[in-house]
């Protein structure tokens, strides 16, 4: 056998196991975001895709410890149970339905993330299909052919506020001109749209929580009006700079409300 054919077989084998491979890789089970923050509210997407013949009829899943998942997104054509623990914190969810073959299908889920721990939070999931087979997704992250790897999502710490002192910069201002820079900071509030979600007052509505009994303080404020979670985001919030002119004012108002 010529050099010249052999090098073609062998190439054509390197294209058919890279085909395989992409082909494995897309059709695991996959988490979005990949990277979020600890103590971050967060919404998580699953994908399930479905590569087989048989189509897919249920899918359960177990959450990674400490994460509070709190509210799921509604699928028409689709039924949730969920697994709780003896405290009746949900710590898992089967979700059954249909997925055509090579069709794939996403379901969100809104969580709060937990506030220390492992850095890597793993999630495990079970795909079962019409012809009896299933797919587990339970093998580590970098576990290769034929394993399946878990999704896994890695949480950092948040970053440090750059409004340095915020607490004491409120503390100068409500000596000086508290009541001018409360309602300037009501002003960029209404401006803002803020009041959409949460509130004229603040008092909260269905789509964001109430500012009135907020456990944060001027610094907790100021890092996540500069650094919102993704689910606000989604919602409408816009993220304030911290060399933004709005973003003391914003501050200052918001700890007038507390109660």
């Amino acid at each position: 056998m010529s050099k010249h054919l052999i090098d073609k077989r062998a190439l054509f084998a390197g294209i058919i196991m890279t085909l395989l491979t992409a082909s494995t890789a897309f059709g695991h089970i996959r988490i979005a975001p990949t990277e979020s923050t600890f103590g971050a509210r967060e919404k998580y997407t699953m994908r399930v895709p479905n590569e087989q013949k048989s189509a897919t009829i249920r899918v359960e899943g177990e959450f990674p410890a400490g994460l509070d998942v709190y509210n799921f997104e509604f699928k028409p054509g689709w039924k949730i149970d969920f697994k709780k623990d003896d405290k009746g914190k949900i710590t898992g969810a089967v979700w059954t339905g249909r997925i055509q073959p090579y069709e794939f299908a996403e379901f969100g889920m809104l969580a709060i993330n937990p506030k220390q721990g492992a850095a890597k939070m793993l999630w495990k999931f079970h795909q079962y299909y019409e012809d009896g087979t299933k797919e587990d997704f339970t093998a580590a992250p970098d576990a290769k052919m034929p394993l399946l790897p878990m999704p896994q999502v890695t949480l950092k710490a948040a970053a440090a506020p750059q409004l340095a002192g915020a607490a004491s910069q409120i503390l100068v201002v409500a000596a000086v001109s508290q009541a001018a820079t409360v309602a300037q900071g009501k002003d960029r509030y209404n401006a803002y749209k803020c009041y959409d979600c949460h509130g004229m007052s603040g008092e909260g509505t269905d789509d964001a929580p109430d500012l009135i009994h907020t456990r944060l303080d001027a610094d907790g404020i100021a890092s996540f009006l500069k650094n919102p979670s993704s689910d606000a985001i989604g919602r409408g919030m816009p993220d304030i700079p911290a060399d933004s002119p709005d973003l003391l004012p914003l501050v200052t108002y918001v700890v007038s409300l507390k109660k």
